[in-house]
């Protein structure tokens, strides 16, 4: 099962593809120091063709953390299977009508609620979608992806689809950092066994 991500950056200001990489990595390698992995990985990060999925000209580290309306990104790790796609999409009257409702339904949107609207006030989301056959290496890095999205931006991150329990979002990445994939921090026992049997098999 497929599950997924969505950053909305609180800045106006985009940050580069070398400043996303760097921070998305050491907080991904924090995190393994954390639980005593002492192992590292080879990031991967690419443009894409929607159409053909075909490796698009590749980007410049100092390029602003943008691409081609026709493209996605391709995050995963070498020589581990899978990855995670990563669109950036224009915020428009249905994801704005969505927040109400969100807004009104969950008391911690409604927390956030001042927030959620200055960061959809700037226009744009990325969304971070991870398959269903990943490796665990890659279930864990599309998350920090996410959260060094949202630090970066001092945006938010939100999922409604069990990427981790649902009830924990949205969330502002200094509070994600101290429960994704921290099996005693998991609300549901699913959640809790499953990320469990993925961290006994990093590697």
């Amino acid at each position: 099962m497929s599950t997924s991500f969505e950053v909305i950056p609180g800045k106006k200001k985009t940050p580069t593809f070398e400043q996303v990489l760097k921070l998305a990595e050491s907080r991904f390698c924090e995190f393994l120091d954390s639980i005593s992995k002492e192992v590292r990985y080879d990031i991967r990060l690419e443009r894409r063709n929607q159409d053909t999925k075909i490796q698009s000209e590749n980007y410049n580290l100092k390029d602003t953390f943008t691409w081609r309306e026709e493209e996605y990104l391709w995050l995963s790790v070498k020589e581990k299977a899978g990855g995670a796609e990563i669109y950036c999409w224009n915020v428009e009257e249905d994801e704005r009508d969505f927040w109400e409702k969100e807004i009104n339904a969950n008391k911690k949107s409604d927390t956030l609620a001042e927030k959620i609207y200055e960061c959809l006030d700037n226009g744009v989301y990325w969304n971070i979608c991870r398959e269903g056959t990943n490796d665990p290496v890659v279930d864990v890095l599309y998350g920090y992806f996410a959260a060094a999205l949202a630090e970066l931006t001092d945006g938010i991150i939100f999922s409604s689809d069990n990427a981790w329990d649902n009830e924990c979002f949205p969330a502002i990445a200094e509070e994600f950092y101290t429960w994704y994939f921290r099996p005693d921090k998991a609300i549901s026992n699913e959640i809790k066994d499953w990320s469990e049997a993925s961290l006994s098999m990093l590697i």
